[in-house]
């Protein structure tokens, strides 16, 4: 149907976006990188989710508190880089940390329905 190729062709586009970015960065870029994933990292997967737990233990919002989690853990998605393209922002930085804390989201994202909240 439409909707899927829509969606197919988006993801195609996705990836392209993200290799041409990952393209460009070598090494020596990766390693200079190291702080600001290890900074990310810890804003994304500390944080973030104490911040969420935080706002649902204060709320009424306590149903919600798995959404919340999984909300507070996602990664950045590819229109951060369409957007530091845009407006001039580190791109090679941002196509790191999408590549690097996807697959760590992902994996927490099977872990927080065990989670006693």
């Amino acid at each position: 149907s439409l909707v899927f190729d829509v969606v197919n062709l988006y993801m195609l586009t996705s990836f392209v976006l993200i290799g041409y970015e990952l393209a460009m960065i070598g090494c020596g870029d990766a390693k200079n990188m190291l702080p600001d994933v290890l900074a990310a990292a810890v804003i994304r997967y500390v944080i973030s989710p104490i911040t969420a737990i935080a706002m649902v233990k204060a709320s009424d919002l306590v149903n919600y508190a798995q959404g919340f989690l999984l909300q507070s853990i996602m990664p950045p998605a590819v229109l951060n880089i369409v957007l530091a393209r845009m407006f001039g922002l580190d791109r090679k930085l941002i196509s790191v940390l999408t590549v690097v804390l996807t697959p760590i989201s992902v994996a927490m994202a099977f872990i927080i329905p065990y989670l006693p909240l």
